[in-house]
């Protein structure tokens, strides 16, 4: 080894210059930044969106099913409960079962308009109920 001007060691051996870098890409252009901001919006538009989706099938949810579970709760009640409840006939109970056996939906399809169908029934089947007291 060999001292030069500074004293600090260097090895006999050269070695290899360091390969080129690849130059950075340019700064992006104004189109670019645009489709992004444009990109940004339209993500905070779909997340507000899934938000009101959620709070809409929550809704829905709560109206049909509160619509069913007040009418089970009416032909649910023991003979012996404190509160009576008006039964429906028989004739319209008869034909109550056969609007539900009518009902045409494919579930599997998650359509609205089978959500409309059910909804329609289930406030259909409320207004056959006899008030209750």
């Amino acid at each position: 080894m060999t001292i030069q001007g500074t004293g600090a060691n260097v090895s006999p051996v050269k070695s290899k210059r360091p390969a080129k870098k690849p130059a950075p890409p340019k700064g992006a252009t104004k189109k670019d930044l645009k489709r992004a901001q444009k990109t940004e919006k339209l993500r905070e538009a779909l997340l507000g969106l899934r938000v009101s989706l959620n709070e809409v099938q929550e809704q829905y949810g709560i109206h049909t099913h509160g619509l069913m579970v007040q009418m089970l709760r009416i032909l649910e009640a023991p003979p012996d409960a404190k509160k009576t409840h008006i039964l429906p006939s028989r004739k319209t109970a008869e034909l109550m079962v056969e609007e539900i056996g009518s009902l045409n939906i494919k579930p599997k399809k998650g359509r609205g308009k089978d959500l409309l169908r059910i909804q329609n029934l289930i406030e259909a089947l409320w207004i056959l109920f006899p008030p209750q007291p």
